[in-house]
């Protein structure tokens, strides 16, 4: 048990982002389980990435990009966390 605790910390300490992002949707997942609609989670989510400080947007419209050109269609994203840029 002790090497797995070390190694959730060396995680934690090399991509601390990714383990906030996780831990707050597997606190969201602990308290509320399964069996709701998306929009329940999402909003439980919200109030957790709030509360652990993580930066982030929601319903944000996305361009893509093929070959460095920019498509016609832009992507839809749920939760854009942590890095933001103004088009």
């Amino acid at each position: 048990m002790k090497t797995w605790t070390r190694e959730i910390g060396a995680a934690a300490r090399k991509d601390p982002r990714t383990y906030a992002i996780i831990g707050a949707a597997m606190e969201v997942h602990k308290h509320l389980g399964c069996g709701f609609l998306e929009p329940v989670y999402q909003e439980a989510l919200t109030v957790e990435l709030s509360e652990r400080s993580v930066p982030y947007r929601r319903e944000v419209e996305l361009p893509v990009f093929y070959k460095k050109e920019e498509t016609q269609d832009d992507v839809s994203c749920r939760f854009y966390l942590f890095r933001f840029r103004d088009r």
